[in-house]
């Protein structure tokens, strides 16, 4: 609460969470070259920060935070609502980066052919994704990435914000971030060429792919879609992003239970590459991480009846059964907090 304050009160940008001083690092993108350099993370100041208020707020009015505080602290955590309010308002606008198709074009034309890839189709209309941070004087990196399924899983966006979510990053990379193999978890294209060599396929949070971050977007997904409130469009939308990643990580599935991976392209073709096996690769993956079992809790579309992860059902689409419940994490529980873990 008490460094979210200052920008609850004033929304400016210098009171946006920041790392330490001194600090290259401050979020799960932890690597030198992690955020590019900058110092405001999207993830914590547009997903993690006002969920956190969120929570707050709702389990202050339930009651489950009545034995531990004192009357000072209540007066406190009663603020967390309205914070949270101004944070889910304010915070998004200083991530927002818009490229025109002439922009995107000339940029995708120069990156593509260094990163080994064909540089696919532009769209005619302005390109709309958010920074992965802010640099010391808050502008925009402009470097795509994965994080907004932070907000989709933790937080419940108006749909103009789903949408620009979801559209432009769902692109085949280079254009967006996804490939045969799956989602990317950072895109450098249009970001100053000087940064292309820091984000490439053999850097530990450059154009590879991170497990969790597709189960992440799976369950995120999933939780948008049992929203009774979003137009028919957005509707398709989320509907279509969640077909396309389960069938990337489909394509990748012996890979799946490892920390992450890299990719080649040869022959028209996307090829799985094990992280630390090529002697350019920044260090080595492990070959087997905790927090990608979460796909125990984050259901198959093809291998279950109920509609969403938390709806597991027989196979004659009968009730909710028990075990199958508590399998696929009933609530979404196990799968919050293996994603939790991760972003620590």
């Amino acid at each position: 609460m008490q460094t979210a304050q200052p920008f609850a009160q004033q929304a400016l940008a210098a009171n946006l969470i920041r790392l330490r001083p001194g600090e290259i690092v401050g979020n799960w993108r932890d690597s030198t070259d992690g955020i590019g350099g900058g110092v405001y993370p999207y993830d914590v100041n547009v997903a993690l920060v006002p969920a956190a208020l969120r929570a707050t707020s709702n389990f202050l009015a339930r009651g489950l935070l009545d034995p531990y505080l004192s009357a000072d602290q209540r007066a406190v955590l009663a603020t967390a609502g309205a914070a949270a309010d101004v944070w889910e308002r304010a915070a998004p606008p200083y991530f927002q980066v818009a490229v025109t198709p002439d922009d995107a074009r000339a940029k995708l034309a120069a990156y593509a052919p260094q990163a080994g890839v064909p540089a696919g189709a532009v769209p005619n209309t302005a390109l709309q994704f958010d920074a992965v941070a802010l640099d010391a004087n808050a502008n925009p990196i402009p470097i795509m990435h994965s994080d907004g399924g932070f907000v989709l899983l933790f937080g419940d966006p108006p749909p103009a914000l789903l949408a620009r979510i979801v559209t432009d990053v769902m692109r085949p990379f280079p254009a967006g971030l996804v490939t045969d193999v799956g989602m990317l978890i950072a895109n450098p294209a249009y970001a100053n060429p000087a940064l292309w060599p820091r984000f490439t396929n053999a850097a530990y949070h450059g154009t590879v792919i991170w497990s969790w971050q597709q189960a992440m977007w799976v369950a995120g997904l999933d939780r948008q879609l049992a929203r009774t409130d979003l137009p028919s469009d957005v509707r398709a939308l989320l509907t279509q992003a969640r077909q396309q990643i389960w069938q990337v990580i489909a394509n990748a599935k012996d890979m799946r239970l490892t920390e992450m991976w890299s990719w080649s392209y040869a022959n028209g073709q996307y090829q799985t590459e094990a992280f630390g096996t090529r002697s350019a690769d920044a260090t080595e993956a492990n070959a087997a991480q905790l927090w990608s079992t979460t796909y125990l809790a984050i259901r198959d579309p093809q291998l279950r009846a109920g509609k969403y992860w938390w709806e597991a059902r027989a196979a004659g689409g009968g009730a909710p059964q028990r075990g199958a419940t508590d399998a696929a994490a009933g609530n979404g529980a196990q799968a919050m907090n293996a994603v939790t873990r991760a972003a620590s």
